[in-house]
């Protein structure tokens, strides 16, 4: 299998992203305080036997459609999409995430409940930190019953800055 990927700044950091001919498969958002060649080298490790070739051009529609989204310059990103693993269920969650309106949360028991598992708590919340697709499947739209938010792959910060452009707050205001 061939992962074509790029480098890519946006207005709330750097951004990894990859993909087959068929459809994006990889969203990485980076910690500015981590090397970006370390944080390749985590996301290539999700698909170790990849061939993975470095390019741009493959990616521009994706890449296009993601700062058109955080720029605001339209309302949602929901780019072609080639989810390469996951189980039934982590599908399931992915699958009922991809259908919340962009500016809602919902909480891992409502998640758990609108996938008819109302035990699975938990598994819900490890499916969301399964997800390498952060933003086209919007995990960051998930917070915890009282309201808090909590476990994003990728950090809280990157959680409030999602959240604050769906809600069309400056991102400056909700860092903190």
């Amino acid at each position: 299998m061939t992962i074509y990927y790029g480098e890519f700044s946006t207005t709330l950091g750097t951004v990894l992203m990859a993909a087959t001919k068929r459809g994006l498969s990889l969203v990485w958002l980076c910690h500015s305080d981590k090397p970006i060649a370390t944080q390749l080298t985590e996301m290539q490790s999700e698909y170790p036997q990849a061939n993975w070739v470095k390019d741009a051009d493959t990616l521009q529609e994706y890449v296009t459609q993601l700062q058109d989204f955080l720029s605001g310059h339209c309302t949602d990103f929901c780019p072609r999409l080639d989810v390469l693993k996951g189980t039934t269920f982590q599908r399931d969650v992915w699958d009922a995430l991809r259908q919340l309106p962009v500016g809602t949360t919902i909480t891992y028991q409502e998640l758990a409940e609108r996938i008819n598992h109302p035990k699975a708590t938990r598994a819900v919340a490890n499916a969301c930190g399964s997800n390498v697709l952060a933003i086209a499947i919007p995990c960051h739209r998930v917070i915890r019953h009282d309201g808090i938010l909590t476990g994003y792959r990728w950090g809280i910060a990157w959680k409030k800055r999602l959240l604050a452009i769906e809600s069309n707050i400056p991102y400056q205001q909700a860092l903190f």
